[in-house]
């Protein structure tokens, strides 16, 4: 769940900036024209499921089962922008990313002043963006300006706001390193002449934040752990106690943490 609502949290963000290409777009034909002027920005992205990547024919299924419909984002209008999102299998290089595998002691904002412990992780995400058109001008001419559109440092630099743990979000920059090996591929669905798409994949590399009460047992964030209730590795230290055993007389006990020292007082 955790790392779906993650994946939520990069589809809503590469969506964004979708939306920011979709208003740059130099728009050269009737149908690039009505794609960018459409007024609902809802009908001209569709975010498929992550099962879809490398599979532009189903991901032209699902956007088919996306019916016209009153129902908002529910409208299955040619032409289309198709996306679709997974959590890359490589780390980043380091050379061009480096995380944080020692967990330091942070303050987060609205905490009130209580400390946790982050860890700097990571990551890449992958993209693939389809252009769903009927015409194969206006696909080459949307998926050649994509390219065009994420070459530019303003543009293949952005942040994304992610959940980082413990109920915090925050906001995290990813980079699209290897924009010269942005290359798009042509296809038309199937054996259909009438349906062209041009398909382009980026991977987006960053650092994830993570927060934790523990960082050596960070999925711990519902309450105390039984082998360390304190959350910090230590352990409680009972400084003061009233025994009471048979045939003795009862005795008030204290133990200074400072020094180690114990002191019993009969009552």
């Amino acid at each position: 769940m955790a790392d779906q609502s993650l994946l939520n949290a990069f589809t809503n963000g590469i969506g964004e900036r979708l939306q920011v290409f979709r208003r740059w777009v130099y728009a050269d034909t009737k149908e690039a024209l009505e794609w960018k002027s459409r007024p609902d920005p809802s009908s001209s992205l569709l975010p498929v499921d992550s099962v879809r990547m490398d599979d532009p024919d189903g991901m032209v299924g699902q956007w088919r089962a996306n019916q016209n419909s009153s129902e908002a984002g529910s409208s299955a209008n040619l032409p289309v922008m198709i996306m679709a999102i997974e959590r890359g299998t490589m780390v980043p290089e380091v050379d061009k990313l480096r995380g944080i595998a020692d967990a330091i002691q942070v303050e987060l904002p609205g905490a009130a002043g209580r400390l946790y412990w982050l860890r700097m992780i990571p990551l890449s995400v992958r993209a693939q963006i389809v252009f769903l058109a009927s015409e194969p001008h206006s696909v080459s001419s949307i998926t050649g300006q994509l390219v065009q559109f994420f070459s530019s440092m303003d543009n293949r630099r952005f942040s994304v706001r992610v959940p980082i743990g413990m109920g915090h979000w925050d906001n995290v920059t990813m980079t699209i390193f290897d924009v010269d090996s942005l290359m798009p591929n042509y296809g038309q669905v199937g054996d259909q002449t009438n349906l062209h798409y041009g398909q382009l994949d980026i991977t987006l590399c960053g650092s994830l934040p993570r927060v934790m009460i523990n960082p050596n047992q960070p999925n711990q964030a519902h309450g105390p752990d039984p082998d360390d209730p304190l959350g910090d590795g230590s352990r409680p230290v009972v400084t003061d106690s009233r025994i009471h055993e048979n045939h003795l007389p009862i005795a008030d006990v204290h133990a200074d943490p400072a020094t180690g020292q114990v002191a019993e007082v009969a009552l």
